[in-house]
């Protein structure tokens, strides 16, 4: 009877290993230009989601598109998904689609229950593009 317990745990330590692994969240090093051309590298975590997942996997590999038409699915399927929403965001602004890239944005930091410095950093950047400003004077635009 022990060793049939202890196989069973096996089974199912087993069991629940296999099952997390399919529910991984991926995490990906994505890379923007700053207003003077400097690269700032932002560590993107996916959130549960497999639509968004496959898109912070698209992301790492610069097929923003692609990633584009994931987020968009995983959004459908959750809107409140701010995780979804930045890495829209990135993958918009790495195309140069600033104008979408600041609504996206703009909607993830709507949706965080706790401050995100990068998505807040990400929106500031953008409309410092947009305006062709210096970051000082967005962060004045910008109500605190």
């Amino acid at each position: 009877m022990k060793g049939l317990l202890s196989a069973r745990g096996s089974f199912m330590t087993g069991f629940i290993a296999v099952l997390l692994a399919g529910c991984s969240q991926s995490e990906s090093v994505v890379v923007v230009k700053d207003t003077d051309g400097e690269e700032i590298s932002y560590n993107v975590q996916s959130s549960a989601n497999e639509e968004c997942d496959m898109g912070v996997r698209r992301l790492r590999n610069e097929q923003y598109d692609v990633a584009i038409k994931h987020f968009d699915r995983a959004i459908a399927e959750d809107p409140k998904d701010w995780r979804a929403w930045f890495g829209k965001g990135l993958a918009q602004e790495n195309l140069g689609d600033l104008d979408a890239a600041r609504k996206s944005y703009e909607e993830a930091n709507a949706l965080t229950s706790e401050p995100q410095p990068d998505v807040d950093e990400s929106r500031r950047r953008v409309k410092t593009k947009q305006d062709g400003g210096s970051e000082q004077s967005a962060e004045e635009a910008t109500p605190h």
